[in-house]
């Protein structure tokens, strides 16, 4: 008695590539941690410059400091598309690279924002109309007190 060989089922693979070779996998990582470290070292002499010859200037110190902000934001976009890309590839170690430099570019960003924001406070709010300020120094003196 004979049967019939059953056809073996088509396998449905999915958007996955095979393992990147360790060799390249850590020489494209440091690549790129080179060449994004550049890239960010040299925007950042690029817009301290900028700072340096405004001398007093607010209105061009201020403008250079949120478009290093924003440059640092386009950067850590940058990353993260790399990072992605690591992954689909199943790069590793470049995807494990790219997510230290993320990290150490969302930290340059917070740091840089929070600066940005000390040396720009929100102004004061103003008062209440039933507010009135005591000028006397002494409690009793004073309407409310």
């Amino acid at each position: 008695m004979t049967q019939a060989l059953t056809e073996p089922r088509p396998h449905r693979r999915r958007f996955r590539s095979t393992r990147t070779p360790t060799r390249k996998d850590v020489g494209t990582a440091l690549v790129l941690l080179v060449i994004e470290s550049v890239v960010y070292v040299a925007g950042s002499i690029g817009h301290g410059l900028q700072i340096w010859a405004a001398a007093d200037d607010r209105a061009t110190i201020d403008a250079a400091r949120l478009e290093s902000i924003a440059w640092t934001q386009y950067l850590l976009i940058a990353a993260l598309v790399l990072t992605a890309l690591a992954l689909l590839a199943r790069a590793r170690w470049t995807a494990l690279l790219q997510l230290l430099t993320v990290a150490t570019l969302a930290a340059l960003l917070a740091l840089s924002q929070h600066d940005y924001a000390q040396t720009h406070p929100r102004p004061a709010p103003t008062p209440s109309e039933g507010y009135v300020p005591c000028y006397s120094g002494g409690s009793n003196d004073c309407p409310g007190g």
